[in-house]
């Protein structure tokens, strides 16, 4: 997860860097960008949703077996 986070911080200060040289404007990049993350959130959150009445009371397992997973294959 570290890795990550210092990748996306990368991802961050070279585009921040490309709109610098560039001279080009933020706001509308930014603006399309805030629409497709909330798309995306949104979309996450009726799938979770949906899993959740598909699994029922098991969602609480299943959100724990991925957790599991996520750690068991960042320590490898």
């Amino acid at each position: 997860m570290l890795v990550l986070s210092v990748a996306t911080s990368i991802d961050a200060i070279a585009v921040g860097v490309s709109f610098g040289v560039l001279q080009t404007a933020i706001l509308i990049p930014a603006i399309i960008i805030g629409i497709v993350c909330s798309g995306i959130s949104f979309t996450a959150v009726m799938l979770g949703e949906q899993l959740e009445a598909f699994l029922d009371n098991k969602m609480e397992i299943f959100g724990g077996g991925i957790l599991i997973f996520m750690g068991i294959k960042n320590s490898i």
